[in-house]
Parts: structure tokens; C-alpha cells; sequence
């Protein structure tokens, strides 16, 4: 893919030590108010993880020790959906918009799903419907998309999560 990062961006769960980077996270262009309120949830996201029972994580993209991406995930409480693990938000540091880290951090959290087979049955999240980045990586990946009943400025995005399937004996 062109632009896309070298190799060194590694996606992986959130630290402790990320926490001053991941509060002052900046991904959104100026103007673009749905990028502002999920820079808010991904600021928010270190105090959060530690109070609120919906959430489920945070997972971030490194360039060595520097934040690139953020997505923070869980699952909703009203109602109680415990089949459904929602993105909350995901953002990816602009100047590295446009090189795959936002695919990488979204197919994290749909392996992540796959991988609970007691559990997770879909992946959702909600979209701006003038956020043609994240629109596009959603096609990319295949996810479905209807208008928001609720809120015709947003599309509701869902991906079924096949589970994974454990290894038969002798393989």
C-alpha cells in the first residue's frame, strides 16, 4: 500500500506509561466536530478504563515509544448488549493518516472479538456520515453500514465476528 508505515508500528494494548500521550491525543482536523468528540473519548479513555465497567480496552499503534492510533472499545450497558462489542473511537495521529494504522487498529479489535467465542457476536461502531477515512476503511474491511434511525448525521457500522476455531487434535 502506498504511504503505508514500515513494519515498526506495532498495535498492542494499552499501558500504563501510554497514558500522558493517549490524554493529549490529537487526530482531528480542525472543523471536523465528529473528530473532535472522538478525540474527547480517547482523551478520556486512561481515567475511564479504570471506573467504568462498559469498557473493554484500549489498544494503541506505536511507533517505538510514540503514540500513533488509539482505539478504545467495550461494550454498552443500556441496554446490557453483551453480545455486542462497540468501538467507541479510533483515531490515528494525522500526520500518519492514510497509511494503514487505522485498519490495523480496527482488525485488532475484531480479532480480539473473534478470539471470545462465548461471547462477542458483532462489532459496531457509529460513523459521521463526512468521515470518508474511516467510511472508506470500513469497505475496506467489509463492514456493513445503514443510516443512524436515531441521527441521520451518522451510519451505524457492523461486522458479524466469525470465531475462531480451535485446533483439532492432531493438527
Amino acid at each position: 500500500m502506498a504511504g503505508a508505515d514500515p513494519p515498526r508500528i506495532v498495535v498492542r494494548e494499552y499501558r500504563r506509561a501510554d497514558r500522558p500521550q493517549v490524554e493529549a491525543f490529537r487526530c482531528a482536523p480542525v472543523g471536523e466536530r465528529w473528530c473532535e468528540a472522538a478525540e474527547k473519548i480517547i482523551r478520556e479513555a486512561p481515567a475511564d478504563i479504570a471506573s467504568d465497567e462498559y469498557m473493554a480496552g484500549i489498544a494503541v499503534a506505536a511507533d517505538g515509544s510514540t503514540v500513533v492510533g488509539v482505539v478504545v472499545f467495550g461494550f454498552e450497558t443500556s441496554p446490557p448488549r453483551p453480545h455486542e462489542l462497540v468501538i467507541f473511537s479510533l483515531g490515528v495521529l494525522r500526520e500518519r493518516h492514510r497509511r494503514g494504522i487505522g485498519t490495523r487498529l480496527k482488525e485488532a479489535v475484531m480479532a480480539a472479538a473473534a478470539s471470545d467465542t462465548n461471547t462477542v457476536m458483532a462489532v459496531l461502531s457509529r460513523v459521521h456520515r463526512a468521515n470518508y477515512r474511516m467510511i472508506g476503511l470500513n469497505d475496506k474491511l467489509g463492514v456493513g453500514k445503514v443510516k443512524d434511525p436515531e441521527d441521520g448525521e451518522y451510519l451505524l457500522t457492523a461486522v458479524v465476528v466469525e470465531p475462531e476455531e480451535a485446533p483439532q487434535a492432531g493438527e
